[in-house]
């Protein structure tokens, strides 16, 4: 779970945007677009706002189809998406196998909360030959040591003698009797595992930092698009 949460931390922390466009001719608007400075304006300010947007919810779909060329960030997608981390856990422990709808729920669970406070403001946008600059602060999750506290809050839950209070408490409780199986016990185990997950993840304070970031927004073919790169978050 460390890994999968630093992987997405360090991922939405390191999105950074390209100065500038690629050289193809994108400053030709098509008819269906009126070539006027604002209507031009607005589209590339509603683009920056998509992609904010997209990055907030962690919705990788829609990510994609808000940046120029994006099959070039396939690999950054594929990392911020729930369902790949998910196949990668499981490759990497197959015993979990059996409970990987409880292991996504979990996931989503901590994206929510890492993201319940996450926001963002549009400030300027700005012409800049046939591109626009729009200037954005976003407020986002900070990394601090949330992964590490996580894990020390996982690891005092549910140490092996922890566990097996539980497993000794669920007898107690006839949630479980001699004759259950394992497959039995560890769905009962699971699913108070789940309960008492969500609740230490409730408990972690999310602290917020704010960046200021200038996302380039291009005509690509009648539509505006943001294009990622290389650039510095003041």
């Amino acid at each position: 779970m460390k890994k999968v949460l630093s992987v997405v931390l360090v991922l939405l922390f390191s999105v950074s945007l390209l100065a500038g466009c690629g050289s193809s001719d994108a400053g030709t608007a098509p008819s269906s677009i009126e070539n006027s400075a604002e209507t031009n304006e607005e589209a590339a300010t509603k683009a920056a706002e998509h992609f904010i947007k997209s990055l907030i919810d962690l919705d990788v779909d829609s990510m994609r189809k808000t940046v120029v060329n994006p099959e070039r960030y396939e690999e950054l997608f594929s990392q911020l998406d729930v369902n790949v981390l998910i196949e990668n856990l499981l490759t990497e422990s197959p015993e979990m196998a059996a409970y990987k709808e409880p292991l996504a729920e979990i996931i989503e669970y901590v994206f929510d909360k890492m993201m319940a406070n996450a926001d963002y403001t549009i400030n300027e946008t700005k012409k800049d030959g046939k591109n626009y600059i729009v200037s954005a602060e976003i407020t986002l999750p900070e990394l601090g040591d949330f992964d590490s506290i996580f894990e020390t809050a996982m690891g005092n839950t549910f140490s092996d003698e922890k566990i097996a209070a539980l497993i000794g408490q669920l007898f107690v409780d006839g949630k479980v009797t001699n004759s259950s199986s394992e497959e039995d016990i560890m769905n009962a185990v699971m699913s108070e595992i789940l309960s008492s997950m969500k609740a230490t993840v409730d408990s972690i304070e999310i602290k917020t930092e704010t960046y200021k970031e200038n996302f380039v927004a291009c005509n690509e073919n009648g539509t505006w698009l943001i294009d990622l790169g290389q650039s510095e978050i003041e």
